[in-house]
């Protein structure tokens, strides 16, 4: 079903931007600012979407072995994780069915390859994708890097940490190439990313 947008959707996308301007503490304002540029696209997607579809990732508990957990571990990730899933529901419309979650233990390398794959076979042209992460993050030593990749990322690469520290060959750490290769399929669909 398709949904206009409607001028108090683009109010409380600029109230939104107002309010957390300057009223955030520094650590939280860079989460605020990558939400409230998800509330201004989900507004303006709504012009078009035929369907909403979300992977939502959010990791407290970090694994050493299946079921045992690594010493240290985050908080309010999932907590975030869920807030997403609300503001999608509540503000924009998402279908429940069309929102995968996955938190802690299920947040696996594998689990989100397969979300992703179960997404992509779902979605058709017009349709929107949204992916949300809230979690650990690295910077990988990358000298494979051309030299317009090295002026760009400066010879490192980031990956996003997924919970199964235990994976062979550091398959916990989901690069950012596989970011782009998973957000080009839906591309390629012309799915709004």
């Amino acid at each position: 079903m398709q949904r206009k947008v409607k001028l108090s959707d683009l109010v409380f996308c600029a109230a939104c931007l107002l309010y957390f301007r300057g009223q955030m503490p520094f650590v939280m304002k860079y989460k605020v600012q990558y939400l409230t540029i998800l509330s201004i696209f989900l507004c303006l997607a709504n012009i078009s979407a035929q369907k909403k579809y979300a992977l939502i990732i959010g990791i407290n508990k970090y694994y050493d072995k299946p079921g045992v957990m690594h010493r240290s571990m985050l908080r309010g990730c999932v907590n975030d994780a869920m807030a997403i899933k609300g503001l999608l529901q509540s503000r924009f419309d998402f279908q429940n069915e069309n929102i995968t979650l996955l938190t802690n233990e299920a947040a696996s390398s594998n689990n989100v390859d397969q979300a992703f794959n179960d997404i992509l076979k779902k979605v058709k042209q017009g349709d929107a994708f949204v992916f949300y992460f809230s979690g650990h993050g690295v910077w990988i030593n990358n000298a494979s890097q051309n030299k317009i990749e090295r002026k760009l990322k400066g010879g490192m690469n980031q990956a996003i940490v997924l919970s199964d520290l235990y994976a062979k060959n550091l398959g916990c750490l989901y690069k950012d190439a596989n970011l782009k290769r998973n957000f080009n399929k839906f591309v390629d669909k012309d799915v709004v990313v």
